[in-house]
C-alpha cells in the first residue's frame, strides 16, 4: 500500500502536527467564543471536525458540539477523545 496517498497522510501519527493544531485550535476557539458570544450551554455544529480538537476545547467550557467529517479515521479518534460530543 502506498503510504504517500492523501488518505494515508491523515492516518499517520504526526505528533508535532497534532500539537500545532491543538494550540491553534484552542486560540481559534477562544476567538470564536468572543466574536460569536458563545457561552456555556450553547450548541455548535463543527462541519469538518477532523480529530475533534475544537470539540475537545469547547467541551471543557461546557459548550455542546456536534461534529461531522468525511474521514472515518478522524471520527473514530474524536469518539475516543471526547466524552459528550456526537460525531458523524
Amino acid at each position: 500500500m502506498d503510504l504517500n496517498t492523501w488518505d494515508n497522510f491523515w492516518k499517520r501519527e504526526e505528533d508535532s502536527f497534532h500539537e500545532v493544531m491543538k494550540i491553534s485550535t484552542s486560540f481559534f476557539a477562544a476567538r470564536l467564543q468572543k466574536i460569536l458570544k458563545i457561552k456555556p450551554g450553547d450548541e455548535l455544529f463543527d462541519y469538518g471536525c477532523g480529530p475533534g480538537f475544537l470539540a475537545d476545547d469547547l467541551e471543557l467550557k461546557q459548550i455542546r458540539v456536534t461534529g461531522a467529517d468525511i474521514n472515518n479515521f478522524f471520527i473514530e479518534q474524536s469518539k475516543k477523545n471526547t466524552r459528550q460530543v456526537c460525531f458523524y
